[in-house]
């Protein structure tokens, strides 16, 4: 998680920690201290910038966030000293941002979020490591207030002289049967976050716009008109045929068919099992589940019934 003033280590497994099984680390003995870190998406409806201007959204319509939190005392342990203060000033009603989050809308201390009912002063700034590359960092009683319930990985701190794979090993042998887990040492992964080999949201807003939408019971989301009209393209693709992609995708997309057809490879792509690639949802439908990258049009699913 960018510069920690601590050997650190991360776990994290798809569709969050199973049950009981943060309790289970922290009584390792090749453990020092651990944190749980839940994270979720909140809808924002409205923001006031660091000129004290109020933005809001149209009616039906809200902005997908991703938030984390944590517990504030054992988030410490894994924050640098010199950003410790603002951390340790969380409490009801404050929120840190990360940078590129807070750029995307001109937001900076002072400022504030509104999700709902519930309205949350920008407390500070600090770069996107040290909050997961999340958009918004706030204290665990905060993040219910917003439903953000799902444990997504363990920050772990060794033991003296516990050695990472003898961490890992550990980590492993408390783990439900049957649980994937993910484990990462510093240097392995660009961010300490779950999901780590995909880029994280606020990365895909920086990259192809944010969009604000309204999301539905089945774990779909209207997304914005005026943004899909900016952004998607219907188009037909070699040895595809017709779909619905990001605008910012498709040379890219195009030239990579066109390669393998011109390898002699096209019959390794079904067109009649490709899974489209414009979709605004939930990954898996699940509201419990962060944002699908199909919500911007930038993910491809090819051969669905085989992978």
């Amino acid at each position: 998680m960018g510069e920690a003033p601590i050997p650190t280590l991360l776990a994290w497994s798809p569709g969050g920690l199973p049950p009981g099984y943060a309790t289970a680390v922290r009584g390792l003995d090749e453990v020092r201290s651990t944190v749980t870190v839940r994270s979720g998406v909140a809808w924002l409806s409205e923001w006031r910038d660091r000129e004290g201007e109020t933005r809001t959204l149209r009616k039906g319509l809200s902005i997908p966030i991703e938030v984390a939190a944590a517990d504030i005392r054992g988030y410490l342990a894994f924050v640098p000293p010199v950003e410790r203060a603002e951390f340790a000033a969380l409490s009801s009603g404050n929120a840190i941002m990360g940078r590129t989050g807070a750029a995307l809308r001109g937001l900076g201390p002072g400022g504030s979020l509104r999700f709902g009912s519930i309205s949350l002063r920008i407390r500070a700034l600090v770069d996107d490591e040290l909050i997961g590359a999340h958009e918004v960092f706030v204290s665990s009683q905060t993040g219910e207030s917003l439903g953000i319930s799902v444990p997504r990985y363990l920050l772990v701190a060794p033991r003296s002289g516990a050695s990472p794979p003898a961490v890992e090993a550990a980590l492993r042998r408390v783990l439900p049967k049957g649980t994937r887990l993910r484990v990462r040492a510093p240097g392995e992964t660009p961010v300490f976050r779950h999901g780590d080999a995909v880029l994280p949201p606020v990365r895909l807003k920086e990259l192809f716009g944010e969009f604000a939408g309204d999301p539905h019971s089945d774990g779909t989301i209207r997304a914005d008109p005026a943004w899909v009209r900016t952004n998607i393209r219907r188009v037909r693709l070699p040895l595809l045929g017709a779909t619905s992609c990001h605008r910012l995708l498709l040379p890219q997309l195009r030239a990579a068919l066109q390669e393998l057809a011109r390898r002699g490879l096209g019959d390794l792509l079904d067109p009649g099992d490709f899974g489209g690639c414009f979709y605004p949802r939930f990954a898996n439908l699940n509201a419990q589940s962060g944002i699908s990258h199909h919500s911007w049009g930038v993910a491809i699913d090819v051969n669905v019934s085989q992978n």
